[in-house]
């Protein structure tokens, strides 16, 4: 097996890597697709080898609408990834590859921590606030009561990356382009394909989206407000 990727909650990480070890040869690279941090050292210590242990992460999300079916929720940007012990690893490009075939921007980088401490902004501002209100994304971006909320939390983020000295790839803005784009999904059910002066967040806090539209599954494929996709396995 070239790669077994780990894509539960992270209360999940062990049992799952414990079951899929069958799968998980010498060279084998061990991926977590997860929010926060701890779960790449669970995967290191079960499946050994920190040179196999890879992060990925992105800003979409799909919720399941049946047993082989996703609907695209909300998102922007691409896929990050990087490998657990840093540094250049032509198997991570060779991944980053196959992830290209998902028609999103794809961006190698040298270090896991600081791909899952970029997203873990993402999860911050929305994702604390969403469990507080118990309103979804568009919601939360429609009311300015919130906004001071967000950029709270976005300001706290900044500031603690200082003191650790991360290697920060959102711009100072960036709390204000992530409230356009909720509007943005709000008036559409979901965010827009974004080009590149759409003022969507992408990778390193750039404008982002995909030209080829929002991603499907299967090698991807324009999507459209409440599009739901069939899992096929194979």
């Amino acid at each position: 097996m070239d790669a077994v990727v780990v894509a539960t909650k992270s209360y999940h990480t062990r049992s799952a890597i414990e079951g899929a070890m069958p799968l998980v040869g010498d060279d084998t690279l061990v991926c977590s697709f997860q929010n926060g941090f701890g779960n790449l050292a669970v995967l290191e210590e079960v499946a050994g080898k920190p040179g196999r242990i890879v992060a990925l992460t992105t800003a979409h999300s799909f919720m399941p609408v049946g047993e082989t079916e996703l609907q695209y929720f909300l998102g922007a940007g691409g896929v990050d990834l990087g490998m657990m012990e840093g540094g250049k690893n032509p198997r991570l490009e060779e991944l980053a590859e196959v992830m290209k075939k998902l028609k999103v921007p794809v961006s190698p980088h040298d270090n896991a921590a600081d791909v899952v401490w970029n997203k873990i902004m993402w999860n911050a501002v929305l994702n604390c606030t969403a469990a507080v209100t118990g309103m979804d994304v568009p919601a939360m971006c429609g009311e300015e009561n919130i906004h001071p909320v967000f950029h709270g939390i976005g300001d706290e983020y900044f500031a603690v990356s200082e003191k650790m000295g991360a290697d920060v790839w959102h711009p100072r803005n960036f709390v204000d382009l992530l409230i356009f784009a909720g509007r943005a999904a709000g008036a559409w059910g979901s965010i827009p394909p974004a080009g590149p002066d759409s003022g969507v967040p992408g990778p390193r806090g750039g404008a982002g989206g995909t030209p080829e539209g929002r991603p499907g599954v299967k090698g991807g494929g324009r999507g459209s407000p409440g599009t739901a996709f069939l899992l096929q396995v194979s």
